[in-house]
């Protein structure tokens, strides 16, 4: 049971179930918007959800005897008011197992978990009041629960610059959590969005913080045959322009913009993906290429390519130059790219 990173929030990673939220584009918060859910107004029976992934995407659940550390930005336009508002959903196979709800009272949230013993509708019950939410600003919302090898389990929360909570409670369901996001039973309060939110076993995301960068210049290959940097540095997906290559072989990459790192944090993982698909002509499919400090690293042939976009994603927590924990140097070094194959 390896300390490790389950899963941090980008569009590209969110997944719907039921169709009613919307990934925001930049309400939530302007400088880290690509890592935003929103809760929208009268919205009701849904749950969206970043799944727990290892780095080579296979699924990656925490399990019994371990910490599971999740964290997130909470934003509401509103005071929070309606005690039906699910503001964040910690669940085994899309069964709400506990969550962060508001509380009737303006201002306060409360923990609260599933008690059901059988079925998919959940029962809550409260574990207490979260103080320290402020209506229409970024709150930060930490939560980890050890989850018990014998069904009772015990979970911590804390809501801005609120008073920590700690509770004990027993539910033999729970012998996994499996995935991360946000979810309302019934209409709720306006608006909601939820920021940065992040997912690890065994490591504190207390301050945790997610930058999205993006192409910002040619980088050291040009040699698709249709290829552009308005093509791929879009803030919202445009699948009407990209890149294109007519040959095995050819190589495409991309400087990317810099990120400052405060002096308190380190890099813990950096994720590239590429939303790709093959035509039905050769070449047939393609690798991720990465620049690190002039060094070039190229991915083995994408499985999942198809006749339609998919995401391909390389998560890596280490630098491959160095298999040291990244530096904000390396970062900024950082062309990515990719590669036509047969």
């Amino acid at each position: 049971m390896a300390n490790r990173i389950l899963a941090y929030g980008t569009r590209e990673e969110t997944y719907d179930i039921l169709g009613n939220h919307a990934i925001d584009t930049g309400g939530g918060d302007s400088a880290y918007s690509d890592s935003s859910m929103r809760i929208q107004a009268s919205t009701s029976n849904s749950l969206s959800y970043m799944l727990f992934k290892d780095e080579s995407g296979a699924l990656d659940p925490a399990i019994a005897g371990e910490r599971l550390f999740c964290h997130g930005r909470l934003n509401s336009t509103s005071a929070n008011t309606n005690p039906a508002f699910i503001g964040m959903v910690l669940s085994d196979g899309a069964l709400p197992l506990l969550a962060i709800m508001g509380s009737g009272t303006s201002s306060v949230l409360r923990l609260c978990y599933n008690s059901a013993a059988t079925g998919n509708t959940p029962t809550w019950v409260s574990l207490g009041n979260l103080t320290g939410f402020v209506g229409s600003t970024h709150n930060t919302v930490d939560v980890f629960i050890d989850i018990g090898v014998d069904g009772h389990h015990k979970a911590t929360a804390v809501v801005g610059a609120g008073e920590t909570i700690v509770a004990e409670f027993d539910q033999p369901r729970l012998t996994k959590i499996d995935r991360f996001g946000i979810g309302c039973p019934t209409p709720e309060i306006s608006f909601a969005y939820w920021t940065e939110m992040t997912a690890a076993v065994g490591i504190s995301l207390i301050g945790a913080r997610i930058k999205t960068i993006r192409p910002n210049a040619a980088g050291t290959y040009a040699e698709f045959t249709t290829n552009a940097i308005g093509n791929v540095n879009e803030v919202v997906n445009n699948d009407a322009t990209y890149d294109r290559s007519a040959a095995a072989g050819q190589r495409q990459s991309y400087n990317m913009t810099d990120v400052t790192v405060p002096a308190t944090h380190r890099i813990g993982s950096v994720k590239t993906i590429a939303r790709v698909q093959n035509d039905g002509t050769s070449p047939n499919n393609v690798k991720q290429i990465q620049r690190v400090s002039g060094q070039e690293f190229t991915t083995p042939n994408y499985a999942g390519i198809g006749p339609t976009l998919t995401n391909f994603t390389i998560r890596k927590e280490l630098s491959p130059v160095t298999n040291q924990p990244w530096t904000q140097t390396e970062v900024n070094s950082l062309e990515v790219g990719y590669q036509s194959a047969a």
